[in-house]
């Protein structure tokens, strides 16, 4: 994620200050143009500015395939990745119809691969990052009592709805399905 190589840069960071951090995204001039996006509206690539050292060989950070899995690395890890996104033009319509078929969910990411270096399993964080305000949220006490609700289920989990940059940050080992 765009907070760094992993969760161990930030100690020694008081959490007020990590609170703070700001999620880097790629500015829209740097992207490809829109007749060039395969899966228009979407286009999933590298957000190289946060990471600069992610390589994607045969994609460098143009698009990613949509419903087929693409290598990845950088200087921490190497593996593949699989991205699915319901309703989204996709390079494999009938396996993610499939997967879909009688599921509510709305996307689903697949990473397979292998840290480079040692590192502690509490130093691996997952989740989502926004590098802009989230709009047409329910009501302020219905997010709260959801963020509450899976505050309860994954402890450690790092909520920010409201905000410039919202995120929601766990431990991967607490959010394995």
């Amino acid at each position: 994620n765009a907070l760094g190589r992993n969760r161990s840069i930030l100690k020694g960071i008081p959490e007020l200050l990590q609170s703070q951090l700001v999620v880097v995204a790629r500015d829209y001039q740097s992207l490809p143009p829109l007749e060039d996006w395969p899966h228009r509206p979407v286009l999933v690539c590298a957000n190289t500015d946060a990471h600069p050292d992610l390589n994607i060989p045969m994609h460098g950070c143009g698009p990613v395939p949509l419903g087929k899995p693409f290598k990845f690395r950088s200087d921490l890890f190497e593996g593949t990745c699989l991205i699915r996104l319901r309703d989204v033009p996709t390079d494999d319509p009938i396996s993610d119809a499939e997967y879909f078929l009688g599921r509510r969910r709305k996307f689903q990411a697949i990473v397979q691969g292998k840290f480079k270096e040692p590192l502690r399993v509490s130093d691996v964080l997952t989740g989502h990052e926004f590098s802009r305000p989230l709009k047409g949220l329910s009501p302020m006490w219905v997010v709260s009592a959801g963020c509450n609700l899976i505050k309860r289920l994954s402890p450690g989990v790092k909520i920010t709805i409201h905000g410039n940059q919202p995120k929601a940050l766990a431990i991967l080992a607490g959010t394995a399905q």
